[in-house]
């Protein structure tokens, strides 16, 4: 049976009841037909690991409401200097080098199949962006969301955080961390008021005594 590309063109996410349902199983066939294509096959002969189309069509579609027929470059150019960057964590920089190749083999491998008018440019921006470019912004800790932030510091603290019992420690050491920053912050702004006390009380003395002369 042919996949129909559009199926899901006029769903909408945040109401349609179904479409959690009907955009996984979207995904997922769209996915297998990729996965079979000329195109990631040459592709997978330098990056034998998929993923970041599936990440792509889940994040263009859960947060930005666009199906792969609708995306426009905006959205693209979103997804990959924002939303991939603030919500995908990943263990080194060398796991995000073939992000930007895949979405080329799989915008590529949808130009052939479907020949959607929104290949073209789309293929055209993603060309043009620099791999590299793409695998410092996964890293950068300005474009991280809270989630990922956490992950990070793990990481940077010497914590394997995909093992559940290495993330439940930092996560303790984190919180604590906290907590030991917050009552030092509140000892040093008590201190602060009780100078300013003692500082308005000696004004208010010095005053007394200058209207006593």
């Amino acid at each position: 049976m042919t996949f129909d590309i559009h199926q899901i063109d006029e769903l909408d996410y945040s109401s349609d009841d179904d479409a959690e349902e009907r955009f996984d199983a979207y995904r997922d066939d769209l996915l297998e037909l990729f996965l079979a294509s000329p195109e990631y096959r040459q592709h997978a002969q330098k990056y034998p690991n998929p993923g970041w189309a599936d990440s792509f069509m889940d994040f263009g579609f859960r947060y930005l409401g666009y199906s792969i027929p609708t995306m426009k470059v905006n959205a693209v150019e979103e997804l990959v200097t924002e939303i991939l960057p603030r919500k995908v964590s990943l263990q080194s920089r060398e796991d995000a080098l073939d992000a930007i190749p895949e979405l080329v083999a799989f915008w590529s491998f949808i130009k052939r199949e479907y020949d959607l008018r929104n290949a073209d440019s789309i293929l055209k921006y993603l060309n043009s962006f620099s791999p590299d470019k793409f695998a410092d912004s996964m890293f950068d800790p300005a474009k991280a969301g809270m989630a990922k932030s956490f992950f990070m510091s793990g990481q940077t603290a010497g914590f394997d955080m995909t093992d559940m019992n290495q993330a439940n420690q930092y996560m303790l050491l984190h919180n604590a961390n906290i907590l030991h920053h917050s009552e030092q912050e509140r000892i040093a702004k008590k201190a602060d008021n009780e100078k300013e006390k003692k500082k308005r009380k000696a004004q208010k003395t010095a005053r007394k005594r200058n209207r006593k002369r």
